[in-house]
Parts: structure tokens; C-alpha cells; sequence
């Protein structure tokens, strides 16, 4: 749709832009502007105040409704908005008002007014001065105004919106984001109650969180499926849930091989096929699924970092701690590259370094200040460098005894066990396993780590219990 065959009631002239209210849509000239969701919401607050400040506060609420989120996440939001818009300091559209909000630089006129009217930059005194400048507006202002009050979002589009930023929230792998991100989710259902997607991402987010209960992601997941059966990425989250929280493998190999043919073109669900072929053992297999993901996705973090993740399994270790760190410069802090590279580092016997590695994925997956992690960090290597490695182990194990914490770190107690000689009580650690299932547990039968327990019976025996006594180990 062209600005000329807008609906002159739903359209809003901004400066050198064209909005149309009821379509969503901005123009400059006769070019679209791509606006995001939120970035959109913001403008039309703004044409709404028709010059005047919208305060911080207002926009926080409007734009992440039943969330908590911090303004450092505002202040983003108005700079990609400006930066939508070639709005500089010089051109003035979006101003700062500080210590309360923002404005638009101009006020708002309707089609075929040529008026253009700066609105005034000295701080605002009081509400009775506000109503007052908005009754001189003119009556275009006002016809703007008016026509606005009508037009309301579209609750599937601002569904899409929620589930799409809510996904995004909770593939970082941190806890607080998770929990935001499931926030969306579930405000996005309550808007579009029968949305499979939404299901299947707030499946995938309560999958993520240390909150899921047990069949509770599968639940959800399956709960999308029926919904609609054909949604290719509701089969992608089903696998992966079905993958990584309930292990049930030959379901979740189906689930993933049909979605990869069905989205050749999605590098994620490319990234979750290689996964389940890892799992499986069939690690060719995985090197080529994830090498079809990075290839479509090349400057994205998570295909890197399972890429990394599949050369750590197959024991190409330095090359695994190379690919980690080239996923790190995409995406800093993301957490599973900093597992992996722990692990590949660990297994190299550069425990310096791997438990440095360690100490930034639990900064980022916890939410941990900077500098507390700082002290942690230092305060391992001291430990290391002055009584070594099996210091530092029985010292940890000590500290993280208290439950729920040991059950949650039942993996990483296993592999530290590993690393100082304890098979006994890397066992003791890993026939736990069935009751917690952390997440890196999936890959016990094929994680190089354990090679040394794999012809002990009670290895087997907990291989077996998991459903992978048949998997192929390299």
C-alpha cells in the first residue's frame, strides 16, 4: 500500500514520514520504513502525546506489558526507533526529555496540511500549561488525535510479536532472561489463546527454566502439535524438548529429520538435527547437519557453538576451543559456548583457563554481578595454582554439597571427578542422572569425558536406564 491510498482517517503525517495507524505501516515518501513491533508502538505513543513528553514509566508499561525489564531497555528501544528513522541530534524528531521521557520534535498534522509546527523545548510546569498547548494545537491535531483513539492493535499481531520476542528472551540461556522471555509467552496466549507457536515457545522456554516441572514442557509442546499438526516449528521445539528434557529419542529424532526437510532454510532447526544425531552417536551425520547451519547462518552464534560442541565430541579439542571463542566474539557471555569451551579446555588439561571459562558461564546463566564473578575467578586460579587441580575439586564438591544445587551440578560433578582419577564417584554422581536430567546429561553416552567408565557395568547400566545403550560412541 502506497501513502497515497491510505485511508486519510488512519493517517498521521510526522515530519517527513507517513504513518498509517491501522495497517502499521511507515513511509518515507513512497519507501516503506521497517519498523519492529515495539518500535511502532513506541511512535504511535509518541503521535498520541502530539508533542508532549510520554513518560518513562507509560512507555515501560506499554511496551512490555506484565514484565519487569530494566530502562537500559527503553533507552535501546527509542535508539533503534531513531536509528529506523536517520533520526540525528541535528534533525530532532525523537527528543530526550530528561529525567522523564520522551517527545516528538514536531507535532503530528493530518493529510493535506502543509503546517509544520515545532513543539517548544523548555521544561513542561505543569499539567494545567499541557492541557492548555494541546488545545492550541489546531484543529488538525486534534482530527489526528481523534482519529487514533479509534485504532486498536491487532491482538494476533501483537501475539506474534510477544512469542517472537519471548523466544528470542529465553535462547539466550540465562535465567532472568528465560523468565521474562516466559512472560511474553504466556501473555501472548492469552491474547491469541489457540496460537500453536505460542505454545510451542512457552514449551521451549519452561524447558529452559530451573522452574520446569516434570512433563510440563512436553505438555505444552505437544499441546502446539495438536493445535496444528503441520507447524514445522512446533515439530522443531517438539523434538527438541522431547531431545533434552525427556529422552525420548527415536520421537525426537522423527520430530527434528521432518522439520529439517520441511525448513531447509531455518539454521536452527538444522543446529537441533545435528544435536539429536550427536546424541545417537552418529557424529558424520551431526558434523554435516551442523555444517548446513553455519553455512545459513554464518554470523550466528548457536550454530557455531553446537559446531563447537560436535568437534569437542569428536575430540578434536583445540579446534573445538577455537570455534567456542569465534561464537563468543558474535555473541559475548552466550552460555553454551562458554560450556563448551570449558569442556574443550578441561579436556586439554588447561584447567587455568577452563575454569575461567566456567566461572563467566555461571556469571551469565545466573545473572552474577562482574565483579563477583571476578572474585570467583581469581580466587579458583589461586586455589589451583597453589595446591592444584584435586584441591580445587574437593573444595568445590564441599561448597556445592547442599541440595538443590548438587542435584542441578550433578554433571559438571561427575566430569570434575573424571578430571582428578574418581570413577567411583563419577558414577555415584551420574546414576542420579534420571531424577534431575541437566541438560548436558543427554550427551553422557558420547561425551569423550567419560571414555574411561564405558566398559564398567554400572556405566552401561546407566547408559541403558537413559535409553542409549544401543547409541554408537565414538
Amino acid at each position: 500500500m502506497s501513502p497515497e491510498a491510505i485511508p486519510r482517517d488512519t493517517c498521521v503525517i510526522v515530519g517527513q514520514f507517513t504513518l498509517d495507524l491501522a495497517a502499521r505501516q511507515v513511509f518515507l515518501g513512497s519507501e516503506p520504513v521497517d519498523l519492529q513491533w515495539r518500535q511502532f508502538e513506541a511512535l504511535r505513543l509518541l503521535v498520541e502525546a502530539n508533542g508532549e513528553p510520554v513518560e518513562r514509566e507509560r512507555l515501560l508499561k506499554a511496551l512490555w506489558p506484565d514484565v519487569t525489564v530494566e530502562e537500559a531497555s527503553l533507552n535501546q528501544c527509542i535508539s533503534q526507533l531513531r536509528k529506523s528513522l536517520n533520526d540525528t541530534p541535528e534533525t530532532g524528531l525523537i527528543q530526550t526529555v530528561p529525567r522523564r521521557g520522551y517527545r516528538l520534535g514536531v507535532r503530528p498534522r493530518a493529510p493535506g496540511s502543509t503546517e509544520t509546527v515545532p513543539v517548544r523545548t523548555e521544561p513542561v510546569r505543569g499539567p494545567g500549561r499541557r492541557r492548555w498547548l494541546i488545545v492550541v494545537g489546531g484543529l488538525a491535531s486534534v482530527a489526528v488525535i481523534a482519529g487514533w483513539m479509534g485504532f486498536r492493535l491487532s491482538r494476533k499481531v501483537k501475539a506474534e510479536a510477544l512469542v517472537n520476542e519471548g523466544l528470542a528472551l529465553v535462547r539466550l540461556n540465562q535465567y532472568q532472561q528465560a523468565a521474562a522471555g516466559n512472560a511474553l509467552l504466556r501473555r501472548a496466549l492469552e491474547l491469541s489463546p489457540n496460537m500453536a507457536i505460542a505454545y510451542a515457545g512457552l514449551a521451549e522456554g519452561t524447558a529452559r527454566s530451573s522452574q520446569d516441572r516434570p512433563g510440563q514442557a512436553k505438555d505444552l509442546a505437544l499441546k502446539a502439535l495438536e493445535l496444528d499438526p503441520n507447524c514445522a516449528q512446533c515439530l522443531a521445539i517438539a523434538g527438541w524438548v522431547l531431545m533434552s528434557k525427556e529422552w525420548q529419542w527415536q520421537q525426537a529424532m522423527a520430530y527434528l529429520s521432518r522439520a529439517a526437510k520441511q525448513l531447509p532454510g531455518d539454521a536452527r532447526v538444522h543446529m537441533w538435527h545435528a544435536q539429536i544425531l550427536a546424541v545417537n552417536g552418529n557424529l558424520d551425520e551431526a558434523q554435516r547437519a551442523i555444517n548446513t547451519a553455519v553455512n545459513l547462518s554464518p554470523t550466528e552464534a548457536p550454530p557455531l557453538t553446537m559446531k563447537a560442541g560436535i568437534l569437542y565430541l569428536r575430540q578434536n579439542y583445540g579446534e573445538a576451543a577455537v570455534t567456542a571463542r569465534k561464537a563468543l566474539a558474535l555473541q559475548p557471555s552466550f552460555t553454551s559456548a562458554l560450556n563448551w569451551l570449558y569442556r574443550s579446555l578441561g579436556m586439554q588439561r588447561r584447567f587455568d583457563e577452563s575454569l575461567a571459562a566456567l566461572s563467566a558461564q555461571r556469571r551469565s546463566f545466573t545473572g552474577m554481578a562482574p565483579e563477583t564473578e571476578y572474585a570467583q575467578t581469581a580466587e579458583w586460579q589461586r586455589l589451583l595454582r597453589s595446591d592444584g587441580i584435586e584441591r580445587w575439586v574437593k573444595r568445590q564438591l564441599d561448597i556445592e554439597s547442599s541440595q538443590p544445587v548438587k542435584n542441578m551440578m550433578r554433571y559438571e560433578h561427575a566430569t570434575w571427578r573424571i578430571w582428578v582419577g574418581d570413577r567411583e564417584g563419577a558414577l555415584n554422581e551420574l546414576e542420579s542422572l534420571s531424577a534431575v536430567r541437566p541438560y548436558d546429561s543427554m550427551y553422557m553416552a558420547v561425551d569423550p569425558t567419560f571414555a574411561p567408565l564405558r566398559d564398567y557395568p554400572r556405566f552401561r547400566k546407566i547408559a541403558a536406564s537413559m535409553g542409549l545403550a544401543r547409541q554408537r560412541q565414538p
